[in-house]
């Protein structure tokens, strides 16, 4: 009803407000994926919405994108755990097959070309208590050859405090006290992803250049089979893990289900990692972390007020 609609828009405002306006950073994010995917709403807008689509949105608009897109014929239904297939196919029919399967439009990524060069910009945020910064290389779709190699990289440069960014950066020079690196393991066009709050007296622009260093060397060098192994070895325990729980699994097989048509797909994932090698994780990074195709934020804290 249009009175619960309001109801729940007030709720999703302030969720809005709390968890994303009020938080130190947060604004930093949704900014970066405006300026890594400029004109392509689909990843550069966000998913809760702006404060004014949620304001503006007309109620018969929702309804109308309910009863579209959320049907049988759009979702994908996991059971996982100790049940007989049988049982768990007529449960699914007792509970959901009287609703209407539906007819909702096919899904298709709009065509997307990153922009040419880099893009460069800083903004304030008030409740940041140190400066930090975001880099964003556009990269091909999760699950590309590609990514499995950046993936490992990833793993390898900053899994746990011996990794060797983590600890040149974090430990050793002190140059920044958070750093996250990785694909975002978007279904379309993806990122690699570099977050990082610097330490007092430090600036992002030196520890980006810090950065920066790191992956020509790769590039350059590539990493040794023995770091390639660990990263494995840590990937393989990170995957496990994902897929400890009935909930977890159910959660992976319906992702993989709804992403990539095939549920099955989730069974040759560590295949498909074991088969990387140093040299494609050399070659992944010269051809996708060297080049200009990348959105660089600087976030900044505000200035001290007037005396």
């Amino acid at each position: 009803s249009a009175p619960n609609f309001e109801n729940q828009r007030d709720a999703v405002i302030q969720e809005r407000q709390e968890n994303y306006d009020n938080q130190a950073y947060v604004p930093s994010f949704l900014r970066i994926n405006e300026l890594a995917y400029p004109g392509y709403f689909a990843y550069s807008h966000s998913v809760i919405g702006d404060r004014a689509d949620l304001e503006t949105m007309p109620f018969a608009d929702t309804v109308a994108f309910f009863e579209t897109h959320y049907v049988p014929s759009n979702a994908v239904l996991v059971v996982a755990g100790d049940i007989e297939p049988a049982e768990a196919f007529a449960a699914a029919e007792t509970w959901f097959g009287k609703i209407p399967a539906g007819e909702p439009p096919p899904f298709e990524f709009p065509d997307y070309a990153p922009p040419v060069g880099e893009r460069v910009e800083s903004m304030v945020d008030p409740l940041a208590p140190l400066p930090a910064f975001h880099i964003a290389w556009n990269v091909p779709p999760f699950r590309s050859p590609d990514s499995y190699a950046l993936a490992l990289l990833a793993t390898w440069l900053t899994a746990g405090e011996t990794a060797p960014m983590y600890r040149d950066l974090v430990k050793d020079r002190a140059l920044v006290a958070q750093l996250s690196v990785g694909l975002d393991e978007r279904r379309g066009p993806d990122l690699f992803s570099v977050f990082a709050v610097c330490t007092p007296g430090h600036e992002p622009a030196e520890a980006r250049a810090a950065v920066d260093e790191w992956f020509d060397r790769i590039a350059a060098e590539g990493i040794s089979e023995e770091g390639l192994q660990r990263a494995k070895n840590l990937n393989r325990k990170s995957f496990l893990e994902s897929i400890r729980t009935n909930l977890r699994l159910a959660n992976q097989l319906a992702r993989y289900q709804l992403y990539y048509g095939d549920a099955s797909l989730l069974l040759g994932e560590l295949d498909l990692f074991d088969a990387v090698t140093a040299e494609d994780v050399r070659r992944a990074a010269a051809a996708g972390l060297l080049g200009d195709n990348r959105a660089v934020l600087d976030v900044l804290p505000a200035p001290p007020p007037a005396p």
